[in-house]
């Protein structure tokens, strides 16, 4: 499927899961992620899960946060742990679990990995990713 993140050609509560890896950081402004996060909850069907895949660079980045990569390359946005865990819940997800970089952080959890914790420093930097369980609408 080839669509607008912002606008899914998918009815609401029809998609029990949900993966989007490496792709909302290349969406331009806070409004429009934040909508994309939206979609997201309205696609999910109660009970449904997402899994959201990121790059978060932490305190790595003090300048150029945002914007395009040298050389006419994408865009891209620098995520904090806690920007990206805003994101997801203004876009109406609750129940998160935030890891490092492993794609799965319950699994990394499972696995014995260092996932991180919410609002803390983890050995793996470069990433975030997010785990929802148990939509409610």
């Amino acid at each position: 499927m080839r669509a607008d993140l912002r606008e899914l050609p998918v009815e609401s509560e029809s998609v029990d899961r949900l993966l989007c890896a490496g792709v909302i950081q290349h969406i331009a402004g806070r409004t429009n992620r934040e909508r994309v996060a939206g979609e997201f909850h309205r696609v999910l069907k109660p009970g449904g899960s997402a899994v959201v895949f990121g790059y978060c660079w932490g305190r790595s980045i003090r300048r150029d946060k945002e914007g395009y990569f040298p050389n006419g390359g994408a865009y891209r946005f620098a995520f904090t742990r806690r920007e990206f865990a805003s994101m997801l819940k203004r876009g109406g997800f609750g129940n998160l679990t935030l890891g490092g970089a492993v794609l799965l952080p319950r699994l990394g959890t499972l696995l014995d990995l260092d996932v991180g914790r919410p609002g803390s420093p983890s050995r793996s930097r470069g990433f975030c990713s997010a785990t929802t369980g148990s939509h409610t609408p």
